[in-house]
């Protein structure tokens, strides 16, 4: 459990970062279309792994709006990895887990996106092979999409040691223009896929009104937690 601030494996560079009373008067990292996160860690997120995040939104512009993303290959390419965000344009503010094995493939949640209101949003990546299942949760619903890839990794090409492995909280990773606007709290991400046992007691959790200080115990697990508080 790592606050970014400090964390020196995780944490890399800011952008215009600026805190904001979130939920029940935890702090949270405001987003208000020029800010971001960039985080490195440790994990390289490859094969599978799993999220977890708190977010509201208070605009939805006519442009993809990016949550979180991560770039996957680099010397010197745009890098393709996986990204979460909604877009007006895009099943109509459906929030939307898209990862890139080659081909891509979307998962959609079946809950549309509104503005000032708090979501807890999770999702996983499962390859077996050539065979790659996405799994999305939005307040505890769960979507799935499973499809067939040429490459049984995640990322653009090969994966060698130019690739970064950076997540970008507050914007897609690899576009850089796709930001998000409202505030995000409780970042997490596992090195495995999370069930959706544990998936529907963190949605317990984020119903209590107020808070209790249990999340770090939720999250004691997580490979990467950031608190934004």
């Amino acid at each position: 459990n790592s606050n970014p601030e400090i964390g020196s494996d995780y944490f890399a560079a800011t952008s215009n970062l600026e805190y904001i009373s979130g939920r029940d008067s935890r702090l949270g990292m405001l987003c208000d279309g020029n800010d971001y996160l960039k985080l490195s860690t440790a994990q390289k997120y490859t094969q599978n792994f799993s999220f977890s995040v708190f977010v509201k939104f208070t605009s939805l512009p006519g442009t993809h709006n990016g949550v979180m993303g991560g770039i996957l290959y680099g010397n010197g390419y745009y890098g393709l990895g996986y990204s979460l965000g909604c877009s007006p344009t895009d099943k109509s503010n459906r929030l939307c887990f898209e990862v890139y094995t080659n081909p891509k493939a979307v998962c959609y949640s079946n809950i549309i996106v509104k503005i000032n209101e708090w979501y807890h949003i999770a999702g996983s990546v499962n390859i077996v092979g050539k065979r790659v299942e996405l799994k999305l949760w939005m307040n505890g619903e769960e979507t799935t999409h499973s499809y067939d890839n040429t490459q049984g990794f995640i990322g653009y090409n090969s994966i060698n040691a130019d690739f970064d492995g950076n997540i970008y909280i507050g914007r897609i990773g690899q576009s850089g223009i796709h930001y998000m606007h409202g505030i995000i709290q409780d970042v997490a991400f596992w090195n495995r896929n999370i069930t959706s046992d544990t998936v529907n007691t963190l949605w317990q959790y984020y119903q209590k009104v107020p808070y209790i200080s249990e999340i770090e115990i939720l999250m004691k697990d997580a490979q990467d937690y950031y608190s934004l508080d």
